[in-house]
């Protein structure tokens, strides 16, 4: 059997109220959380004097239970049995013991939600291994919102030539320098891993053209994302890298991000030269 709800671990006392991590949690009001976004080295104060002037972002509980009809959170059901069920949903996985959990989220705002304030919202497939009593409690939900304010950094554009001075009709290669990281943070008080992958990038390329590609590109000769300029002139082109995340709380599931954060980089400057072939009388040497 899995554990019922827990009680949610108390920040002790003694933490240190500026961490190293990211904060996003901000001050807490009646049934909302003021997200702060303060990182580094900004002290809570000034946190909360930026938080006051942003909207209010309803908390909302999220629960995971085994996929068993005696766990309908709507109806009020108990949450901790397990069936067949929940075994037999995941058999196309690639751990055939996998186990399915149904997600559910409570209504916003609502600190511990009823049967009718549970909506059941989709469903993950969990190892044995996975299913720790976590997977049992309700936690806050880790939203976009969240996911878009932490410090993900901006991909590095590379332009080839690397004068960054290129020719009308010929192509000009395009290349990204962006890699996966691991990001800690905390969300009312608990601690938070999130997961952050580059999966797109946009480049407005300052002629009208906009490449949107999952192929972040490559150096001299592999040539995969290019592009070719009609017309000579001064350009500035924009990189824009999409990241998706997945997140864990307090040592749970890995969990879905719902939608990408997108980071843009700074404008680089490219100027795209004509070169005209003449006839010349041949020389002698």
């Amino acid at each position: 059997m899995i554990a019922a709800i827990m009680a949610l671990p108390a920040r002790p006392a003694d933490a240190d109220p500026r961490s190293s991590r990211p904060d996003i949690t901000g001050t807490t009001d009646k049934d909302f959380i003021y997200i702060s976004g303060a990182t580094g080295s900004r002290g809570k104060a000034e946190a909360r004097a930026e938080a006051s002037g942003r909207e209010k972002t309803p908390t909302r509980l999220r629960r995971m239970v085994p996929a068993c009809e005696g766990n309908q959170l709507t109806l009020g059901s108990p949450a901790d049995a397990m069936c067949p069920q929940a075994l037999s949903l995941c058999v196309q996985t690639p751990d055939p013991d996998d186990l399915m959990f149904w997600i559910y989220l409570g209504d916003p705002g609502v600190a511990q939600p009823v049967a009718g304030q549970w909506t059941r919202t989709g469903t993950q497939c969990l190892r044995r291994d996975e299913v720790p009593e976590i997977a049992a409690q309700a936690v806050p939900e880790f939203t976009l919102a969240d996911f878009r304010r932490l410090p993900l950094p901006a991909g590095r554009a590379n332009i080839q030539p690397p004068s960054l001075r290129t020719l009308v009709n010929v192509p000009t290669n395009l290349f990204v320098n962006a890699a996966p990281l691991t990001l800690d943070t905390e969300l009312v008080g608990l601690p938070v891993h999130v997961r952050a992958t580059p999966t797109h990038f946009t480049w407005r390329l300052g002629d009208g053209t906009v490449l949107r590609t999952a192929d972040a590109g490559g150096p001299y000769p592999d040539m995969t994302t290019t592009h070719t300029y009609r017309q000579k002139g001064g350009v500035a082109v924009q990189l824009t890298t999409s990241y998706t995340g997945e997140y864990s709380i307090l040592g749970g599931p890995w969990t879905p991000i719902d939608g990408e954060a997108d980071v843009q980089s700074p404008a680089v400057a490219l100027t795209v030269l004509e070169a005209r072939s003449h006839l010349v009388d041949d020389l002698d040497y």
